[in-house]
């Protein structure tokens, strides 16, 4: 009796399918977001040295 193998999905079984993975966030992306943070930060004590001012 002979044994038939079933059929493989071809795309999935693609060598450039291999590649996949994780999916991370491009560069551009980090530094767009670092650039973000900062402004934030700099916002921020700049708002906390104002108050001082003030204070004093």
């Amino acid at each position: 009796m002979k044994i038939s193998s079933k059929k493989r999905n071809m795309h999935a079984c693609h060598p450039i399918m291999r590649k996949g993975g994780v999916h991370e966030k491009t560069n551009s992306s980090k530094r767009s977001k670092a650039k973000r943070e900062l402004k934030m930060i700099t916002r921020e004590s700049s708002r906390d040295g104002c108050m001082l001012l003030q204070v004093a």
